[in-house]
């Protein structure tokens, strides 16, 4: 079994949703649009909870991802 990456880079808004996602590096192309498949359904959830408390200001964040994926010896 050998294991390929996908690193990302997003930004994530003070209601806790991605934008402006890309691919910054991969051991193998054909498992970008599957990373960025499975990024579009994050959400931060604790990043949503802070945006509602009082006193507190709304902010957006750089964030980055690495997708890691098994792969079965000579697939």
């Amino acid at each position: 079994m050998t294991l390929q990456f996908v690193v990302l880079h997003a930004m994530v808004s003070p209601d806790g949703h991605l934008s402006d996602a890309e691919v910054l590096a991969s051991s193998d192309s054909s498992k970008n649009q599957h990373a960025l498949d499975r990024l579009a359904n994050w959400q931060n959830r604790p990043m949503m909870r802070d945006a509602q408390q009082p006193g507190t200001a709304p902010q957006s964040h750089e964030l980055f991802f690495t997708f890691q994926f098994a792969v079965p010896a000579g697939s």
